[in-house]
């Protein structure tokens, strides 16, 4: 029998969700405890059909998911073991840039502090100050071109958070922004309500109901 495709058994499961969708808007209306049995059951006989169309779908993705796990896995060695090389490479380049531009700036201040010294000694002695621009060290090419390729060095700022109480209250307020559009704030404040405690200026802590269906 030849087995049947993910399409056609949508078909079939979608069919079925239209009319389980139509009897759940009687199930909405809870007036006595014979409702409460009533939806129980709906409730139990749906997720069935919930959990039967993820054994569907499952049934379907599984092989596809476990041959492209395999795949993955077989090419995600090499491929991040290349990628550390670059990056290590990358970083042996910066360092040795960034001692040059060290060693050039040093120059030039040292330059800049000849030159200062110089113009005090020619206001002392009431002569015109040097205004001759400081020379500027030669720095190696930004791009450099090999056989196979090029690599390009540029110049830029980074930073490292030593200690966030200390941030402006502006910049605080823009992480705590980005937490609660993240859902962060949510977890952190869900894992202290979920610990017992029950007053946090802020944030409103109440009770609700929460309804789980179980096979019997």
């Amino acid at each position: 029998m030849k087995s049947e495709t993910p399409e056609q058994k949508i078909v079939e499961i979608k069919k079925d969700l239209t009319l389980t969708e139509k009897k759940s808007e009687k199930m909405l209306i809870i007036k006595s405890e014979e409702d409460v049995v009533l939806s129980t059951e709906f409730l139990a006989q749906a997720k069935a059909r919930a959990d039967r169309i993820e054994e569907i779908r499952t049934s379907f993705t599984k092989p596809i998911n476990e041959g492209l796990t395999a795949i993955n896995k077989m090419y995600k060695e090499p491929h991040t073991a290349y990628l550390e090389m670059i990056k290590k490479v990358k970083r042996a380049i910066g360092d040795y840039r960034l001692e040059e531009e060290q060693k050039a700036q040093k120059e030039e201040d040292r330059l800049e502090k000849i030159r200062e010294e110089k113009n005090k000694r020619n206001v002392e002695k009431g002569k015109a100050l040097d205004l001759t621009p400081v020379k500027t060290v030669e720095r190696s090419e930004t791009v450099v071109k090999s056989a196979s390729g090029r690599s390009q060095t540029k110049k830029v700022w980074k930073f490292e958070i030593e200690d966030i109480s200390k941030l402006p209250e502006s910049y605080k307020k823009t992480i705590l922004d980005f937490a609660v559009e993240k859902g962060l704030a949510d977890t952190v404040i869900r894992k202290v309500v979920n610990a017992g405690i029950r007053d946090i200026p802020g944030v409103r802590i109440y009770k609700d109901i929460e309804v789980g269906i179980f096979k019997s």
